[in-house]
């Protein structure tokens, strides 16, 4: 893998959880999608390898910040933001509650590139 396009960049410093990464989903008119249909969300970051096997960061779930509006969010975790470096990510959102995943009816977001993370080092004083 290891190459992707980006379409967002989300920067935030190495060890902050304060500030979710909130996301609103728009279609290609500008409007919010509505995400009333889909159940879960999960959010995956990995550390991009040239020519390799990317390397897992995040797996873990996103929540719904407004259905309707399409707004979505990842809170941080400690263990998220604790390696300096740039990351890719995107959301997966699912319309099934339980079972396996219907890999077909998988909405990511973004749609056709990904979300560079790039974690900071802190500001020594």
């Amino acid at each position: 893998m290891g190459t992707y396009p980006t379409s967002a960049t989300a920067t935030i410093k190495k060890g902050a959880t304060a500030f979710p990464l909130d996301v609103q989903v728009f279609d290609l008119d500008g409007v919010a999608v509505d995400l009333t249909t889909y159940t879960r969300i999960q959010f995956i970051m990995v550390t991009p390898v040239e020519g390799g096997t990317d390397v897992g960061k995040v797996d873990a779930a996103g929540s719904f910040v407004d259905k309707t509006l399409g707004k979505i969010r990842y809170t941080w975790l400690a263990a998220d933001v604790d390696t300096a470096g740039d990351f890719v990510a995107e959301f997966r959102l699912r319309p099934n509650a339980v079972g396996p995943p219907d890999t077909s009816a998988i909405l990511k977001i973004p749609t056709d590139s990904a979300i560079l993370v790039r974690i900071i080092e802190d500001v020594e004083a």
